[in-house]
C-alpha cells in the first residue's frame, strides 16, 4: 500500500494497534526559521516490544552408515540458509537444537543450540493494515520510524544469518551400526513440551527414514508441529512411496500440524506457511 500526503492537515500513524505516532504533513508545518521544532526522535524502544513466543525448532540430522554424508551436510545448510525466515515482526527469541540421529539418539545431547533474535513491532499504515509506511511517500518524523525499524529488522537477519554460519561449521562423524529415529522424535517431544509459550513449532529430519536397531520412541508427542524431512534418500520408488506414506501417518498420529517429506534436489521450503515468515532467508 502506497501512502499519499493531500493537504496540510496532521495524520497520525500507527506503529501497532496501540501505539500513534504523530506526523507533520510537510516541513513547511514547522515554525519558520526552526525547522527542527516538532522532532520526534526514534528510538528502538519506540516500537512495541516482542509479545509473541518464539520459535522453537529441533533438527536431527543422520549419522548413521546408511545415510550418504552429502546429503546430510546439504540438509544442514539447507536450514542454515532458512532460519532468518523465523525472524518474525512481534515475536521473541527463539531455539534450536541440533541432534545427530545414530545407534542412541535418545542419549546423546544437542550438539549445538541456537538462538534466533527476536524483532519489535513493525510500523504499519494508518488505516491499521499491515501494509509498512513506504520510504518515498511518508515525511519528517515518520520517515525516522521507517528507517529505524528497519535497521532493526536487517540487525535481527544479520543475527540470524551468524547463527546459520555456526550450524554450516558443524561437522559430526558417522555414528555406530544404528538408527534409533525413535530417539529423535523423542527428543524433539521433549523440547516441544518444556515451554511456557504457545510459539510455532518445527521438526526438521534429514535422514532416509531406514530405523534400525533399538528405537527409544516411548510416548513421543509433537502436537501442532510443523514435521519436515528433507534430502530423504530412497532408490526403489514403490519402496520408497510406503515408507512416505508409513511415516507421514505416523507423524500425524504424533499430532503434527503438517508433515513434508521430500527428496534430494526438491524444494523443502522450510520454515513457510502458517508458521509466518519474513523471506529473509541467505
Amino acid at each position: 500500500m502506497r501512502i499519499a500526503y493531500r493537504g496540510r492537515r496532521p495524520r497520525r500513524f500507527l506503529l501497532s494497534s496501540s501505539f500513534l505516532v504523530a506526523v507533520s504533513v510537510c516541513a513547511s508545518c514547522a515554525p519558520s526559521g526552526n525547522s527542527s521544532a516538532g522532532a520526534v526522535d526514534a528510538s528502538d524502544a519506540s516500537f512495541p516490544a516482542a509479545t509473541r513466543p518464539g520459535a522453537l525448532v529441533v533438527v536431527c540430522l543422520d549419522t548413521s552408515s546408511s545415510y550418504p554424508t552429502a546429503r546430510r551436510e546439504a540438509a544442514r545448510d539447507a536450514v542454515a540458509a532458512a532460519l532468518p525466515k523465523l525472524v518474525v515482526p512481534g515475536r521473541k527469541a527463539g531455539k534450536v537444537y541440533v541432534y545427530t540421529i545414530g545407534v542412541n539418539t535418545y542419549g546423546e545431547p544437542p550438539k549445538l543450540e541456537l538462538t534466533l533474535p527476536a524483532l519489535r513491532g513493525e510500523p504499519v499504515s494508518a488505516d491499521g493494515s499491515s501494509a509498512p509506511l513506504q520510504g518515498s511517500h511518508v515525511s519528517g518524523s515518520a520517515q525516522k520510524f521507517v528507517d529505524r525499524w528497519k535497521k532493526l529488522h536487517d540487525r535481527a537477519l544479520s543475527a540470524a544469518r551468524a547463527e546459520g554460519r555456526r550450524l554450516r561449521a558443524l561437522n559430526v562423524s558417522p555414528s555406530a551400526p544404528g538408527t534409533d529415529l525413535g530417539g529423535c522424535l523423542k527428543n524433539a517431544s521433549e523440547q516441544f513440551a518444556d515451554r511456557s509459550g504457545k510459539g510455532v513449532r518445527h521438526l526438521v529430519m534429514a535422514s532416509d527414514l531406514a530405523p534400525d536397531g533399538l528405537q527409544q520412541q516411548s510416548t513421543a508427542r509433537m502436537t501442532g508441529a510443523a514435521v519436515s524431512v528433507v534430502d530423504f534418500t530412497c532408490s526403489q520408488a514403490v519402496r520408497c512411496d510406503a515408507r512416505k506414506k508409513r511415516w507421514t501417518k505416523k507423524f500425524h498420529d504424533l499430532g503434527a500440524a503438517t508433515v513434508s517429506i521430500t527428496r534430494p534436489g526438491y524444494p523443502a521450503h522450510l520454515f513457510e506457511g502458517a508458521a509466518g515468515s519474513t523471506g529473509g532467508g541467505t
